[in-house]
């Protein structure tokens, strides 16, 4: 009920005619007019590893279909378990069901109609005017997302890339860098050797001797 069902019903609509027209499209230009193929290169039947599954596609599109439909096929009953937390189901009227499906029908059959028409003719259509080139565009999508969000983006990485590798590398490489400075001038001090750490000993001792000889008590 309410106005937000028909939009999607609409939206559903408009998706089945373009998938009937471009359907038709691949159909017209795979096997209808002139070959299209490069020379030395020829048709042929696909393995059927592409073919079984492609049948199985074929026969649940063809099932689901018929289960889609206004007829009584007794599928309601299967789903009963699915809607038993539903306190008041709905039904729709079958005349809106009925019109419904005209409509989804005569719509297809437009799309159908209009893709033979169109790409059956020889030679094919080059200008496909404004539609295609906006959809060949993507309507502007990509470059609105490129604009928009992947070159500021782009923009941020960079720059949180050159201040990791200008600012937060270089204080630590700094720090790394002084630590390895200082430990170079410290290494002749220690120098590992007993006699050098005795002799070292000795001579403050000395000093320390004759600093309390000279300055007597003051020390």
């Amino acid at each position: 009920q309410g106005g937000a069902w028909y939009i999607l019903w609409a939206n559903g609509m408009l998706v089945a005619v373009l998938t009937a027209f471009y359907m038709t499209r691949l159909f017209v230009l795979t096997f209808m007019g002139k070959p299209r193929w490069d020379d030395g290169t020829h048709p042929h039947e696909s393995p059927s590893t592409m073919t079984i599954p492609l049948i199985v596609l074929a026969g649940f599109t063809v099932f689901f279909g018929l289960v889609n439909t206004p007829f009584r096929l007794a599928f309601e009953h299967f789903l009963e378990p699915a809607f038993h937390g539903i306190v008041h189901p709905e039904a729709l009227d079958d005349a809106l069901i009925w019109t419904l499906a005209a409509i989804t029908l005569v719509l297809a059959t437009g799309g159908i109609i209009y893709g033979w028409r169109r790409y059956s003719r020889d030679p094919l259509p080059v200008d496909e005017g404004g539609w295609w080139d906006r959809a060949l565009a993507g309507f502007g999508v990509d470059d609105f997302f490129g604009r928009v969000i992947v070159a500021p983006g782009k923009r941020a990485c960079e720059l949180a890339a050159d201040t990791d590798a200008k600012v937060i590398d270089g204080v630590a490489h700094g720090i790394a860098i002084g630590v390895r400075d200082v430990g170079t001038g410290l290494k002749p001090v220690q120098s590992g050797k007993v006699r050098a750490y005795a002799g070292i000993l000795t001579i403050g001792g000395i000093a320390l001797i004759v600093a309390m000889v000279i300055f007597g008590g003051g020390i």
